[in-house]
């Protein structure tokens, strides 16, 4: 039951991004999991809000397909959306990066030693999200393609 409450969560948190694709693959898996927890609950008055949740999130998750089904450009528009996100994404990690590698030249003029250490490793945290992004803007980049 948990678990699907914290689907429910993130594909409500997805929907209102208008991310709309990710809500329903959120809002089907959370369906799964409270349609178990519906079979499973004795107690009637907790069946009978789950029952209604279940319905509640089935009518969403409906439209949604409904929305999606009509709009036959929604994946692309939805790649490239996550596309220009990862882009700004990267852009502000290089800058964040060009200014620490600034910041750790000037400390090698002093002698913050401590202080040095300190940005390297903010630097090397910046660059693993980097490639990280890089690597997640490729794939996206060839689901585009396809």
């Amino acid at each position: 039951m948990q678990r699907g409450i914290e689907f429910m969560k993130q594909a409500v948190e997805e929907d209102q991004k208008k991310n709309y694709q990710d809500a329903l693959r959120l809002y089907t898996c959370g369906l799964d999991y409270l349609v178990e927890a519906f079979k499973l609950e004795k107690d009637p008055k907790n069946r009978q809000a789950i029952k209604e949740k279940l319905e509640e999130y089935m009518e969403r998750a409906e439209q949604l397909k409904t929305m999606e089904s009509s709009h036959p450009g929604g994946k692309e528009e939805q790649l490239q959306k996550e596309l220009i996100s990862k882009e700004e994404t990267i852009r502000k990690l290089m800058e964040e990066n060009t200014r620490l590698k600034a910041e750790i030249n000037k400390l090698k003029t002093t002698s913050g030693s401590e202080e040095l250490k300190r940005v390297q490793n903010e630097l090397i945290a910046a660059k693993q999200k980097i490639d990280e992004l890089e690597l997640v803007w490729d794939v996206v980049k060839s689901v585009k393609g396809q």
